[in-house]
C-alpha cells in the first residue's frame, strides 16, 4: 500500500521540492494585468503537475492556515494557463497569469496562491517486503497579488525588542501595523550599532503583511554577529523595513532597541517614518 503525503512550501527556491517556480511572487495591476511564472521539473524523472488556486490566510504571528478559496474574489478575476503540465527532467514550462474584471474590485490589494502540485513520479522502492510505504510530494505555493487603485500605506513599526537568547543568538521581534487596504511589502534590515558606527547584520528580501498587524520574529547567529561587527561590542539594534519593487508605494519604517541579555528585551525607543 502506497500513501502519498503532500507538503506545501511557500519559498520555491527550496531544492527538495519536485518543482522550482520563479519568480516567487507576482503583482498584477490595471497597468500591468498579466505576467508569467517559470515552472521547472527539478527531479530526475518525468513529472506531471496540477496547477490550481489556493487560499492561505495569514495569522498574527505571520504563519498561514489554509482557507476556502471559493470565498476569495480573485477566483473570478484571475486566469492562468496551462492548468496541467507534464515535464521531462529539467524541462521548463511558462505559466501565464492574467487578472481581469478590475472594476469588480474595490480599491485595495487582494491575494491568492497559485498551487503547483506534483501528481506523478515514481515512489522510492524498498527491498523489504513491507506492504506500506510513504511517498512525500512537495507542492509549491506562490502568492499572486492583484492591486486595484493607487497603492498607499500607513505603516508603523512598534514593540521592537532585541535579546540575546539562551544559545547566544540575537533575537529581534517587532510588530508591523498598517491601517490601509494595501499590503506592506518590503525588505528587512537588522542593523547592529557599535561605538564605531552601524553595520547591517542580516537582510531579508520580500517580507509581506497581508493583515492589519502581524508580528515578525527573526534572529542572527552569534557567529554572524561576531563576523559582521569584527569584535566590536553591540550597543543597540536598529530595524529598517523599507519598500522594494513589489511594494506599490515608497515607505520606510524604522525602530531601535537596546540589547537585553535575558530572554525578553526592553524596548527603549521606536521611530516610524514614511515617505
Amino acid at each position: 500500500m502506497k500513501t502519498l503525503i503532500y507538503f506545501f512550501i511557500f519559498f520555491p527556491s527550496i531544492v527538495l521540492a519536485q518543482a522550482q517556480v520563479f519568480p516567487t511572487r507576482l503583482t498584477l495591476t490595471e497597468e500591468a494585468p498579466s505576467s508569467y511564472l517559470n515552472l521547472k521539473n527539478t527531479t530526475a524523472s518525468p513529472q506531471k503537475y496540477r496547477i490550481e488556486l489556493a487560499q492561505y490566510l495569514m495569522k498574527k504571528d505571520g504563519t498561514v492556515a489554509k482557507a476556502n478559496v471559493e470565498n476569495n474574489p480573485l477566483t473570478e478575476v484571475l486566469k492562468f494557463s496551462p492548468k496541467v503540465v507534464e515535464l521531462a527532467p529539467n524541462e521548463k514550462q511558462v505559466v501565464r497569469v492574467m487578472a481581469t474584471a478590475f472594476d469588480d474590485l474595490t480599491d485595495g490589494d487582494y491575494y491568492v496562491y497559485l498551487h503547483f502540485i506534483p501528481e506523478s513520479g515514481s515512489a522510492s522502492s524498498s527491498p523489504t517486503k513491507a506492504k506500506f510505504s510513504l511517498q512525500a510530494r512537495i507542492a509549491v505555493a506562490v502568492p499572486v497579488v492583484v492591486r486595484h487603485g493607487t497603492a498607499k500605506v500607513d505603516g508603523k513599526l512598534t514593540e521592537l525588542k532585541a535579546a540575546n537568547v539562551k544559545n547566544g543568538d540575537l533575537e529581534v521581534t517587532f510588530k508591523i501595523a498598517n491601517s490601509t487596504k494595501y499590503f506592506l511589502t518590503g525588505n528587512l534590515d537588522i542593523i547592529g550599532v557599535t561605538d564605531k558606527g552601524e553595520t547591517v547584520l542580516s537582510q531579508t528580501i520580500g517580507i509581506t503583511s497581508y493583515i492589519p498587524s502581524r508580528t515578525v520574529k527573526t534572529s542572527v547567529t552569534t557567529k554572524d554577529v561576531a563576523e559582521k561587527l569584527n569584535g566590536e561590542s553591540l550597543k543597540k539594534v536598529k530595524v529598517k523595513f523599507a519598500s522594494n519593487e513589489n511594494s506599490g508605494t515608497t515607505f520606510e519604517l524604522l525602530g531601535e532597541a537596546t540589547i537585553d541579555s535575558s530572554s525578553s528585551a526592553k524596548k527603549t525607543k521606536k521611530v516610524s517614518k514614511q515617505r
